[in-house]
């Protein structure tokens, strides 16, 4: 082997090994972080679910409200209709 080559091999590989330590340390980052981000999605639409829930039951509950007192306000004017005829 030529004593230049194996001048380089020593260093080459060291660089060579670091590369590979390095892109192998990114791609199970990413894969981390990819399954952070998919359980924080997972728990943001189940939040947005229950809240959804949640304002449809105060809705329903005030339009339920609404119509009773609707209701009282038509009975309380036909007894106005009724002292003043």
């Amino acid at each position: 082997m030529n004593p230049e080559f194996q001048v380089w091999v020593s260093p080459a590989t060291i660089v060579l090994g670091n590369l590979i330590v390095v892109v192998f340390t990114a791609w199970v980052s990413n894969r981390w972080m990819d399954a952070k981000i998919e359980a924080v999605r997972a728990e943001s639409k189940q939040s947005f679910a229950e809240m959804r829930l949640e304002i449809q039951q105060v809705r329903m509950e005030f339009n339920s409200r609404f119509d009773h007192l609707d209701r009282r306000v038509e009975k309380i004017e036909e007894r106005l209709h009724l002292i003043q005829a």
